[in-house]
């Protein structure tokens, strides 16, 4: 028994699998880059006064509290909002009340 077909094969290539990786892995630095000038612009704009972590997280204190400095092992309260830099609120201790956790 033999079987034909009247259709062509098709050559269909396929990405080699390291490229699209490094292609990826450049998108997402490019992306990370456009961001942080964002970020940055948006601070110098407002003269705002920042603390910028390792981990691209930035940060204000609008009040600081009175209470006892943190310690090992201790529960700490705090309140916090979360925005994005639109203006966006993402999350904030208001409506539930402050966070409680174990320092450490």
């Amino acid at each position: 028994m033999s079987l034909l077909s009247c259709e062509e094969e098709k050559n269909i290539e396929t990405p080699n699998p390291k490229q699209v990786k490094e292609a990826l892995i450049e998108a997402n630095k490019q992306a990370v880059e456009k961001e942080q000038r964002q970020i940055n612009g948006y601070i110098e704009r407002r003269k705002l006064d920042v603390i910028s972590t390792g981990t691209g997280v930035h940060y204000q204190i609008i009040k600081k509290g009175e209470g006892e400095k943190a310690v090992e092992g201790k529960k700490a309260v705090v309140s916090y909002e979360v925005s994005l830099i639109d203006g966006t609120m993402v999350y904030s201790t208001k409506e539930k009340g402050p966070e409680e956790f174990v320092v450490g």
